[in-house]
């Protein structure tokens, strides 16, 4: 398998260079087979489980990961359209971009910005369209939230008196910038929904 053997390889080199990092692997299982994995293994994900790529998020979280590689190929693993995989990535805690991860602290929980609410929308609607499972509307609805206070700091980023969008969530309250890129990201997940709303997503076949 070339995903294996990347990973492998991957895993190798970056041990090699930085011997004191923890470096462990989540490796999907085909469905009727076990595997003898060795001990860099800390999670097997039954292929076609949708729960059980909620548990692994719980441990990246918890564990305050740096950085996380996902090796992914469509209809082979992930779930119908990235489904699972979907489900997993919706569930991490994103590293905020003030300061990032700095050596020796804590990972930023902010800046929260509008762009990511805007990818994670569109996400959950090209797989409702691909599923037909309306999960996934519940689920874009929800990243949709973050626009209008379902957030950190329970506080709307949309601004109804001029249309535009606040900057992102900081540490200290709303940053009340309302710059291009925050209010067309606001603007493009509002059409996103209302094209939602409008329209019947048939099963998939």
């Amino acid at each position: 398998c070339g995903i294996a053997t990347f990973t492998r390889d991957l895993h190798q080199a970056v041990t090699r260079q930085w011997p004191e990092w923890s470096t462990p692997v989540l490796s999907v299982t085909d469905p009727g087979f076990q595997y003898d994995y060795p001990d860099i293994v800390r999670f097997e994900l039954p292929e076609r489980s949708f729960s059980s790529y909620q548990r692994p998020a719980d441990f990246i979280n918890l564990s305050h990961t740096d950085l996380l590689c996902i090796q992914h190929e469509f209809g082979i693993y992930g779930g119908p359209a990235g489904s699972h995989l979907l489900n997993l990535m919706l569930r991490l805690r994103p590293i905020g971009s003030e300061g990032f991860w700095r050596r020796g602290h804590l990972p930023a929980s902010h800046d929260q910005q509008p762009l990511e609410a805007t990818a994670a929308v569109a996400a959950c609607i090209e797989v409702l369209h691909a599923t037909g499972d309306d999960r996934w509307r519940r689920e874009a609805n929800r990243c949709f939230a973050w626009f209008l206070g379902r957030n950190d700091l329970n506080h709307p980023l949309y601004d109804g008196s001029n249309g535009g969008c606040f900057d992102g969530l900081q540490p200290t309250g709303i940053n009340r910038n309302q710059g291009a890129e925050s209010t067309l990201s606001f603007l493009i997940a509002l059409a996103d929904m209302k094209l939602l709303t409008s329209e019947e997503v048939p099963p998939a076949p």
